[in-house]
């Protein structure tokens, strides 16, 4: 049965009302839509979609590693000289995609917390590599400066006898000049470590060498939330190495384990001044990264973080770092992590001891520091949680301690802080992860808000045309007013055509 005029009328204007009030509600539901499918969907676990990018990391990483050559080893022992440093590289190691951080041993919790062990593989890159694995580099001799630092520290003139003994029946200088391939990766051999081991000392390797047997091998167990217990925790790391405590001597709440690895971060993050808490451990340490700008990435919108100047401040500028102190504290800008390698007294800075106290500028020449060189920052899209932009600088330093009880030693007057080397790492999204981040961040709450906007106009144009409907139907429906003509009025009419004829 066909519809009356009416009917029709009414069924175009509740068709309209629908469309408007489905648009309206759409636009304003989406961001708490959009927000739910995220949080659902990010959880980690090995149906979810992320997974195999947590797993296996798709991101082209790239190490570099720039070393600092003394040179000026005869006057600093003879004329008691400052050091003059002069820095070589970058050596450059990097990740194809087929040889990538990949995560081994997972093991799901029930407490809503997943563990793993993660592989790190390097690969020299020569093409962008400014030298060779065989340039010569002149330093401090670090197993040495371990040895007499843990001699200094013990306070017992028994062991800083022994070591002294030792240093007269060796080779052992305070000096070395050795490979990068030796300093690096494949290690030295130390006559100083195999007589310590001969007379029972604890030595925890055989070869020295900064990043010795780490190719290819991980640096301990995380322990980190999944976000399903609280997706607010997503990322941060629960345990490493099984404990919540990372460095022994520092001060509550500097010694507890925070922030992410450095994968991912929580959702929605609405707070962009809150400080991007990062764990890394190599140093065993937390870095907290303030907020910096606003940056576009591959056309992704992103927050800039930085290690600002007063993340190494050990309380001068803010009370609270003054944790970051172990049993004593060194002039702000630098960390000590002595404990975090094996004795070794290595301390962490900024390159060039950017940001750092000017006692450290002092005791060195050949520094050059620069913001724009030597920031660390880490670009993060704020809705996913995902970092898109990663370029990281650390500095490694060896203090070297003065000990009038060791004779056949040439050590300075002074403790001394050696500038080896500065490590550094970057790692920015392939096109084909930008494009689905550009989609779901951007194109996607674009196309709802075009098919709202469409959806509320076509839903007021529909209205509209009810409306002009009803209201032509109205007109058409109204009587019209017909003319009534009297007698009297013929009459009348009759009267005057009369008179005109006369």
């Amino acid at each position: 049965m066909a519809l009356s005029a009416g009917a029709k009328t009414i069924l175009l204007a509740v068709i309209g009302v629908t469309m408007a009030i489905m648009g309206l509600l759409s636009y304003l539901m989406f961001p708490r839509i959009l927000r739910w499918q995220v949080e659902e969907n990010l959880i980690l676990s090995p149906e979810a979609e992320p997974y195999e990018y947590w797993k296996v990391i798709p991101v082209p990483i790239y190490a570099r590693f720039y070393f600092f050559n003394v040179t000026n080893t005869e006057d600093i022992i003879e004329k008691k000289a400052k050091p003059y440093v002069q820095e070589l590289g970058p050596y450059t190691f990097g990740m194809n995609d087929m040889e990538t951080r990949e995560k081994v041993n997972i093991t799901w919790h029930s407490n809503g917390t997943v563990s793993y062990l993660q592989i790190k593989r390097w690969f020299y890159e020569p093409s962008l590599t400014n030298g060779s694995l065989d340039d010569l580099v002149t330093n401090v001799n670090v197993p040495l400066a371990t040895a007499v630092n843990q001699g200094v520290r013990s306070g017992d003139p028994f062991f800083i006898s022994g070591i002294d003994s030792i240093l007269k029946f060796t080779n052992s200088r305070l000096y070395v000049t050795k490979s990068i391939r030796n300093l690096l990766f494949d290690g030295y051999e130390e006559e100083i470590l195999n007589t310590a081991k001969d007379i029972g000392i604890e030595v925890p390797y055989d070869k020295f060498g900064w990043f010795y047997r780490k190719n290819n091998s991980d640096d301990g167990e995380y322990t980190i939330f999944t976000g399903k217990s609280d997706v607010d925790k997503y990322g941060y790391v629960d345990l490493w190495k099984g404990s919540k405590y990372c460095i022994i001597g520092r001060h509550p709440p500097c010694n507890q384990i925070q922030g992410t690895a450095g994968d991912m971060w929580p959702p929605f993050r609405n707070d962009k001044k809150q400080k991007l808490s990062l764990f890394v451990a190599d140093v065993c340490s937390t870095l907290q990264l303030s907020y910096l700008s606003e940056i576009e990435v591959n056309e992704i919108e992103s927050y800039r973080y930085w290690l600002d100047e007063t993340a190494l401040d050990n309380g001068k500028y803010k009370e609270e770092n003054s944790c970051l102190c172990a049993d004593s504290c060194m002039p702000p800008g630098a960390l000590d992590i002595e404990t975090c390698q094996f004795g070794t007294p290595a301390v962490i800075s900024f390159p060039h001891f950017l940001y750092a106290d000017q006692h450290y500028h002092d005791k060195i020449d050949g520094l050059k520091p620069d913001p724009e060189q030597h920031v660390f920052i880490i670009d993060l899209e704020p809705k996913l949680g995902i970092p898109v932009n990663v370029n990281a600088r650390l500095q490694i330093n060896v203090a070297i301690p003065n000990c009038d009880e060791i004779e056949n030693l040439e050590l300075l007057l002074v403790k001394r802080y050696y500038i080896i080397l500065i490590f550094g790492l970057s790692a920015s999204i392939n096109l084909e992860t930008a494009e689905k981040l550009k989609f779901v961040t951007k194109m996607l709450p674009q196309y709802v808000t075009i098919g709202c906007f469409l959806s509320v106009s076509c839903g007021v144009i529909i209205i509209i045309l009810a409306l002009h409907r009803a209201g032509s139907t109205l007109i058409t429906k109204k009587p019209r007013k017909q003319m009534v003509y009297t007698a009297v009025k013929v009459v009348q009419q009759n009267e005057l055509l009369k008179g005109s004829e006369a």
